[in-house]
């Protein structure tokens, strides 16, 4: 059903090197090497010892939550990691992008199937690339909702019903929930969920289980305001399966797709705002967004193997993604203590 659009894309060394010049075994990649290839040279000892659940939402649209769930899944499987990628937004837009068959727009089946006992996960996550896993989407995915509420008044016959032996409180919706998704990323270094803009239960499926979130925004305060929302949605969802909320605000970040069509001079302003009202919350690093990135995006391209995206933009999604390992490290780990800088302020602010 889904298909690797660059399996045998001849990247280059240059390109290899901005996707992933920390690994070490980039050397061994020769100029000629297709994409499979490389990815598996570069996959020899990359293993995570913890499984990283990373949240991608936010309740503004527009925003770019697909394109960024799409390349920094492409970029993490690019450096070796084994991704999950879950497409949890009815509209399909990651999956519509890497389907093999032109004339669908969805997924058959979805994590809706999963839910009311009509498929299991095998049946509903493919193959895309070694490494490279995706949780397909359909409409059925608008009913999630209304089929949690039901859940909640009366157990009827569904996947909650299946390990109802193991645990006195096994029928409590959210807990269940928490234990499905913990359980399937056990097989992956990465689960990356693009969701839908809206604050609704089934966004806090992906919410409670989150290891890190990362909350999308552009250059208008409109956007960065849904990082309050999205951070209390997180914060209640940790409550609501036990998970300790007390780093909640380490965990959620904001990130900014640098849209070349808002003006520099608009832009550094507002950014500048937004900046030092979440001080701390916005990572330091960015997506410089352009019209090619989002076209690749469309087609279910990383930004590394499109012609006309230039070298630049390849080694931002990079450093997007050194600071997700970063953070993701740190949350799993010892607390990061080191100072970081964001892009529109100087050394001295």
């Amino acid at each position: 059903m889904f298909y690797n659009p660059i399996e045998d894309k001849v990247l280059g060394k240059d390109v290899l090197l901005a996707v992933a010049s920390d690994n070490p075994n980039v050397n061994k990649v020769k100029e000629n090497t297709t994409y499979s290839e490389a990815r598996n040279i570069l996959s020899k000892g990359i293993k995570r010892k913890t499984p990283t659940h990373i949240f991608i939402g936010s309740n503004k649209g527009g925003v770019g939550k697909s394109m960024t769930a799409l390349q920094v899944a492409w970029f993490l499987n690019a450096r070796g990691f084994k991704v999950l990628l879950a497409d949890l937004d009815a509209q399909a837009n990651i999956t519509c992008s890497l389907l093999e068959d032109g004339t669908k727009t969805e997924a058959d089946k979805s994590f809706y199937d999963v839910l009311t006992g009509e498929a299991t996960f095998d049946q509903v996550i493919s193959h895309v690339s070694e490494g490279f896993d995706l949780m397909g989407a359909n409409q059925k995915l608008s009913e999630v909702d209304y089929f949690l509420r039901s859940q909640e008044a009366n157990q009827n016959s569904s996947y909650f019903d299946r390990d109802k032996t193991q645990s006195d409180q096994s029928n409590e919706v959210y807990l269940q929930t928490y234990k499905i998704f913990k359980k399937l990323g056990e097989n992956y270094d990465f689960i990356i969920y693009d969701t839908n803009p809206e604050t609704n239960k089934f966004n806090r499926l992906s919410m409670q289980v989150c290891d890190i979130a990362l909350v999308p925004m552009q250059a208008k305060e409109s956007s960065a305001k849904a990082y309050m929302v999205t951070l209390t949605e997180i914060n209640d969802s940790f409550i609501s399966v036990a998970r300790d909320a007390s780093d909640i605000e380490d965990r959620v970040k904001l990130l900014f797709n640098n849209n070349d069509y808002i003006p520099e001079k608009k832009k550094e302003k507002i950014i500048n705002k937004i900046y030092k009202h979440f001080s701390g919350s916005i990572l330091n690093e960015y997506i410089e967004y352009s019209y090619e990135l989002g076209e690749a995006s469309d087609v279910g391209w990383p930004a590394f193997a499109h012609n006309e995206i230039p070298l630049e933009i390849v080694e931002n999604i990079s450093n997007v993604v050194d600071e997700v390992i970063e953070l993701a490290d740190s949350v799993q780990s010892v607390r990061s203590t080191k100072k970081r800088r964001h892009m529109f302020l100087s050394d001295n602010a």
